[in-house]
């Protein structure tokens, strides 16, 4: 595998890049604040720039991977979403069906027994 692919490894070295950059811009107050120094200045901005361009490139590159690979993650998911929803809507028509089946037999009963109280009612009135 690719060092480049390895995406742990990418968002350590992001996350060493930030750590770094949170460092040096307290370095450049602390410089400014004490003891402006034009030259020094300079090397530590230019250094923190520096930081901060890698930072950007391993952003950058991670969300492409990202994207890239999500497409293939999403279509992969989608699939599979759809899958199961086939699957969920087969059972439900089963059921569905099931249940049809049985209010029809349920409707034969109610009919079965209006009938008999019907004719007890004749028989008693």
């Amino acid at each position: 595998m690719d060092i480049m692919d390895d995406m742990r490894f990418l968002g350590f070295v992001k996350q060493v890049l930030e750590e770094k950059i949170e460092k040096q811009e307290a370095l450049i107050d602390v410089e400014r604040a004490n003891f402006f120094d034009k030259q020094l200045d300079y090397e530590l901005s230019k250094e923190l720039h520096t930081y901060q361009r890698w930072r950007d490139e391993i952003s950058s590159y991670i969300q492409n991977k990202y994207a890239v690979g999500g497409n293939k993650l999403k279509k992969n998911n989608l699939l599979e979403y759809n899958q199961s929803l086939i699957e969920q809507n087969r059972k439900l028509l089963e059921s569905n069906k099931s249940l049809v089946e049985r209010i029809e037999e349920l409707k034969l009963e109610i009919k079965l027994l209006n009938d008999e109280i019907n004719k007890i009612l004749k028989e008693k009135g």
